[in-house]
């Protein structure tokens, strides 16, 4: 399926009978409240010296936790299903509770969202690593989240949006009563299910609601609903000064590493190629670490992003006045996951594959997805609020979650790169070692460049060496330079080890499948094909979307549970283990007690 297509469908998912954006309300400073903010230098790229700490840095001092960091890849529901594998393994290995940081962008924000913020046992929500069964494979998802993803069709919660992309009239027929009740028994349903939605109307919040129902209703108490925060401390703080109370706020469960979701601000620049703007979303803060124009240089509390007023504190070089408070504009997780996974949003926007007068019927699909006001600090004087601007999917321009982590100069980390095509194929990944000339409705490859251009043949050659031998895709690096980086704000540093662990089915992990499950990964007649062959003929490369006809991002059982398995299994085989342990600072990581 082409891009083009694909967002196309997803934008009837959507509900995309829209025809104009709700215009953002107006309010004045007496509905203001306090809100801290963190400011940027915009030269801290260029510079040898200066603080390089981060508003969580002694929180997570303070937890012991070690100099560790793990990115999870873009890929839908693909990636969603991987993480879900690795993360169950990081456990396993008794690793996941030293790391510092977790990344994510796009699908595999769908998973890392709920690990970060599920209360409950982490074994209900991920699964075991249980051998793969061939009586429950095909319809028992393994945990929790796996069947939020099985579960992860847009079309039955997207009818629910419809009402509020209606116009008041439909060919001279007045419709304003229906729709208003249309509206008023939705949203009635809605509170009896106790499922409301945060302001149900504003259409770019439309594909928030459809994936905070499907990722976070079932797994994350209020997550659709309330406010968030890292822990109670912070929690309490930011009651304090919104006024809201700390029953408002959902906070991180005890123990998770501390998360860095990746989104794209996507600035409209006349019909030239938009500027794509990286933003970072975490529990405690949230905004854009570079200066561009009018734009970013600072972060603030979660909550207090896109408000529509901001004003000076009196008194106070840590506050600043936002208006309005929270409870009329609240700024949820499901914000944060809608905004990360956007993927078809940038091709919309631009319509670059459909002739001109289909354009802007396809423009305005893209009003459903996210957009949100900007806030920024300029050397201690907040700028005007901006208004509403799109906020895409962060893997146009980090997809794989890299830069969060060399922000903060982390010098262990593990990538986890849970493609659509074999590491030979990945644009994405050649991107952070020399820039391409791509611009497109995937994003902009031309400004990741933060590794020694000649490590991508090391990259290359680890992998060929590392799947001939049978395992799975692994290469590591150690003491290696990252590059400064003006876009995202980086400075310069030595000594990052890092693991990349790409998506590949090894001869070792087919090689322990029990029958039949090892001749549907490997037929013995191609031209024969079973139900779960047919299923499993793309894998583990699934498409981002439609990958199942009719269907949008919705993955069945079975290739969930081999995604997971699989992902799983590359980081937890011996040869994987060893491979991190060995490029690794001594004593980061315990050596796991058995392997698989």
């Amino acid at each position: 399926m082409t891009r083009t297509r694909a967002a196309w469908l997803v934008a009837v998912s959507l509900a995309c009978a829209a025809t104009a954006l709700v215009r953002a309300q107006t309010t004045s400073c007496e509905n203001c409240v306090q809100a801290r903010f963190w400011e940027v230098s915009p030269t801290f790229w260029d510079s040898a010296s200066g603080d390089a700490s981060l508003p969580e840095t002694k929180l997570l001092d303070d937890l012991k936790k070690a100099d560790v960091g793990v990115a999870f890849s873009g890929g839908g529901t693909r990636s969603a299903s991987a993480t879900i594998g690795q993360l169950r393994a990081l456990a396993r290995n008794g690793w996941l509770s030293r790391v510092r940081y977790v990344t994510a962008v796009s699908g595999g924000s769908w998973a890392a969202v709920p690990f970060t913020y599920y209360p409950g046992s982490l074994t209900d929500l991920l699964g075991t690593d249980a051998p793969l069964d061939a009586k429950t494979i095909e319809t028992l998802p393994a945990g929790l989240l796996a069947e939020r993803v099985v579960n992860s069709g847009l079309g039955h919660v997207g009818i629910q949006e419809v009402p509020s992309f209606l116009p008041d009239s439909i060919g001279g027929i007045d419709i304003a009563r229906a729709r208003s009740i249309l509206v008023t028994a939705r949203s009635a349903l809605r509170k009896v299910r106790k499922r409301e939605v945060a302001e149900p109307d504003r259409q770019n919040k439309t594909y928030a609601h459809l994936l905070g129902q499907i990722f976070l209703d079932r797994l994350v108490p209020e997550g659709n609903r309330h406010l968030y925060a890292w822990d109670r401390d912070t929690a309490i703080e930011m009651s304090r000064a919104s006024g809201r109370p700390f029953g408002d706020f959902v906070v991180a469960a005890a123990g998770r590493p501390f998360l860095i979701v990746g989104g794209t601000l996507v600035k409209q620049n006349g019909k030239d190629y938009p500027r794509l703007i990286p933003v970072e979303y975490t529990p405690l803060y949230t905004g854009i670490r570079q200066r561009f124009g009018l734009i970013g240089g600072a972060y603030f509390w979660p909550w207090a992003y896109d408000r529509l007023v901001v004003a000076p504190a009196a008194d106070s070089k840590s506050m600043v006045m936002v208006g309005p408070g929270p409870e009329q504009r609240p700024f949820t997780l499901a914000d944060v996951i809608a905004s990360s996974g956007a993927a078809p949003q940038l091709e919309l926007m631009l319509g670059e594959q459909v002739p001109e007068r289909f354009r802007n019927a396809l423009r305005q699909a893209a009003v459903a997805f996210p957009a949100f006001n900007n806030l920024a600090v300029h050397d201690g004087v907040p700028t005007p609020a901006s208004s509403e601007l799109a906020h895409g999917d962060g893997g146009f321009t980090d997809n794989l979650g890299i830069m969060p982590l060399l922000v903060r100069q982390v010098h262990n980390v593990i990538i986890f790169v849970n493609s659509s095509s074999p590491y030979t194929q990945s644009e994405q990944l050649q991107s952070y070692f020399m820039p391409l000339r791509i611009r497109d409705g995937s994003g902009d490859k031309t400004m990741n460049a933060v590794f020694d251009a000649a490590k991508y043949r090391e990259v290359i050659d680890g992998f060929d060496k590392s799947t001939a031998d049978g395992g799975g895709a692994i290469v590591c690096g150690h003491n290696w330079e990252v590059k400064p980086n003006e876009i995202y704000n980086i400075r310069r540093y030595t000594g990052l080890n890092i693991c990349f662990v790409y998506n590949y089915a090894g001869a070792k992990w087919k090689g322990e499948l029990k029958d039949p499950i090892k001749s549907w990964v490997t037929p013995p007649n191609p031209k024969q094909l079973s139900n779960q062959a047919k299923d499993l003929a793309h894998f583990p490369y699934y498409a981002t979307f439609g990958e199942n006809k009719t269907k949008v991002i919705k993955l069945k059982p079975l290739q969930v549970n081999m995604l997971a398995d699989l992902a799983a299994w590359s980081i937890s085989n011996q040869a994987a283990v060893d491979a991190v342990l060995t490029a690794f600072d001594k004593n980061v990581l315990p050596r796991p007690p058995s392997t698989r």
